[in-house]
């Protein structure tokens, strides 16, 4: 049985969480399938907090990894991002319009998209993790990793410059 079929649901109402069940109120326990090479084919998910839908990162046949959407519950994948380069950590709005997701294009950085697609649109020229903030105005992300100094920075989203909030953050 090919167990790449399901549905993405929320878990237990919490925006963020979601789990692949082949119908609702029944979780797989199998592990998520990999690509050849032991990539994950999906990774990453994120749920609007409206409940209506989740995102996360395909790899579909070794391509790169690419965003998608799914409504929830139960309806058909909609691919987000084309580029060759990975794109990864979706993050919605508050209100589940917008994504912004890490990218390996052009060197890597933080962009935005509208949640169902549209025109990408570069955010900040590096970073990872983004996160929107709870009323959606601003965007906070992280720069560096375990090698170097992990800073955490926030842009407004809207073409500001952005700016360093923590400069050295410690990960246990």
């Amino acid at each position: 049985r090919d167990h790449t079929t399901g549905h993405l649901m929320p878990v237990g109402g919490q925006a963020g969480r979601v789990a692949r069940v082949e119908q609702p109120g029944q979780c797989l326990r199998r592990p998520h399938p990999r690509e050849p090479g032991g990539r994950p084919a999906e990774t990453d998910p994120a749920a609007a907090a409206t409940g209506s839908l989740t995102a996360y990162a395909r790899d579909r046949g070794g391509e790169g990894l690419d965003l998608w959407v799914q409504p929830l519950p139960g309806g058909e994948p909609v691919r987000i991002t084309h580029d060759p380069a990975d794109d990864r950590e979706p993050d919605f709005s508050p209100d589940g319009s917008r994504l912004v997701f890490r990218s390996e294009r052009d060197g890597g950085g933080i962009y935005e998209v509208p949640a169902l697609g549209g025109a990408e649109r570069l955010v900040a020229a590096r970073g990872r993790t983004p996160k929107f903030s709870p009323d959606g105005k601003w965007i906070a992300y992280l720069v560096g990793g375990r090698a170097v100094r992990t800073a955490a920075w926030i842009t407004d989203g809207r073409g500001g410059a952005p700016r360093e909030v923590a400069p050295s953050i410690e990960f246990g």
